[in-house]
């Protein structure tokens, strides 16, 4: 019997070594350096609209990927969300995220134009959007004047 050793370096649990799309189109493949391997249905990506993907790169820091459809979505998958998505993770059904975007799109507008009102960056709306950071207290009362909306229905 042959043993085979690996050695495993330090933070190689995040760095993403390659990416595969299935020959069905429905989901990504990921093998991180250290050998894990993780699996994600692209219907348990929020920001997945469905339409086939036409690029998937590996940032040279390998930490992540950008993925880009045939639609003009793109979006980024950290290494973390792709650990959280396989292992069954998925977003919250009632947030401070899909409230924001319910009411940003009530009123039209887009999240340059909703970043701009509120003085912050639209990555950072996007973010708060889809749950992926968590507003402060000062940014809900922004958010909360430029829409027009009671702080207390961001929370209700």
């Amino acid at each position: 019997m042959t043993l085979v050793a690996r050695k495993i370096n330090p933070g190689s649990e995040r760095r993403i070594e390659e990416v595969t799309l299935s020959l069905d189109g429905k989901r990504l493949v990921f093998v991180f350096e250290n050998g894990e391997g993780y699996s994600i249905l692209r219907n348990n990506l929020p920001e997945d609209d469905g339409s086939p993907i036409t690029s998937i790169q590996i940032f040279d820091h390998q930490g992540a990927v950008a993925i880009i459809q045939a639609s003009g979505t793109n979006y980024d998958l950290p290494w973390d969300s792709i650990k959280h998505y396989a292992q069954g993770g998925g977003q919250k059904k009632y947030s401070v995220g899909i409230c924001l975007k319910q009411f940003r799109n009530q009123r039209g507008l887009s999240q340059k134009k909703l970043a701009q009102l509120s003085s912050m960056s639209r990555m950072q709306l996007s973010r708060l959007e889809k749950n992926k950071s968590n507003p402060t207290l000062e940014t809900l009362l922004k958010l909360s004047t430029v829409l027009e909306v009671p702080l207390k229905k961001f929370v209700e």
